[in-house]
């Protein structure tokens, strides 16, 4: 009786131990996630966001650089037309003009809100096959007991590198066209969305999904690969596009 009671009692001890460290190592993999996607926002949002008013615009065609006289009626290839156009004292007017609408709103200190996706959303199962042929020469190893997990995002955890950008949740804001469409209070530029990071078990190497759109029809998404540098930073390795409208 004695001998079976010391097994049990050592039973519910190992039970106890398997438990609490497997409770402790799920809550270090979400802790070190959160930590790294706290640190890469930075770049992360540099990378899918870009104000829409300093894209520069399309090239006149071939038909309004004959109207202006730019170029003569005989026909003639867009890149020696367009190469023509730059050469021209009216390009040069549009460049002053532009470069006057660049420092203006360089020097505009107007809050811009973004949109944020209320939690990381799970990474697709693919994308852990793209992170190891990303990473291929460095033969990666993926614990697959140590999947990352959804987790909400801590808006004030988010240091962006420009102090005019202001986030708010996603979910404080219409849905689907309506967003777009809303008239607010401060000016929306932009609507971001991120999953939750897969490392592999070393935890020098990972990939998240993420996208943006600055407006209806006007979005870009891709796979994000990242990694530790040297000096133990980590930083973005390469973006490869999955989406676009």
């Amino acid at each position: 009786m004695k001998n079976k009671f010391t097994a049990l009692l050592i039973m519910l001890l190992l039970s106890c131990t398997f438990f609490n460290c497997k409770e402790e190592n799920e809550l270090s993999q979400s802790v070190f996630e959160q930590a790294v996607f706290y640190e890469i926002f930075p770049d992360l949002l540099d990378a899918f966001y870009s104000d829409i008013r300093l894209t520069p615009p399309p090239p006149p065609t071939l038909e309004v650089l004959k109207e202006m006289g730019i170029i003569g009626v005989d026909s003639m290839d867009n890149s020696q037309a367009w190469e023509k156009w730059e050469k021209s004292e009216e390009y040069q007017k549009v460049l002053k003009k532009r470069n006057v609408l660049i420092e203006t709103i360089k020097r505009d200190t107007t809050s811009m809100y973004i949109a944020i996706q209320d939690s990381a959303s799970v990474i697709e199962k693919q994308d852990i096959a793209e992170l190891m042929k990303h990473f291929e020469k460095e033969n990666l190893k993926i614990d697959t007991l140590a999947l990352p997990e959804v987790f909400q995002i801590d808006l004030s955890k988010l240091k962006p590198t420009d102090k005019k950008f202001k986030f708010k949740y996603q979910s404080t804001f219409p849905k689907g066209k309506k967003f777009w469409r809303t008239e607010y209070g401060f000016r929306v530029v932009a609507s971001i969305g991120f999953s939750s990071i897969q490392f592999d078990e070393s935890r020098r190497f990972g990939v998240l999904d993420a996208g943006c759109s600055r407006g209806f029809l006007n979005g870009y998404g891709g796979l994000v690969f990242i990694k530790r540098d040297i000096h133990g930073k980590w930083i973005i390795d390469k973006i490869i596009g999955t989406w676009i409208s």
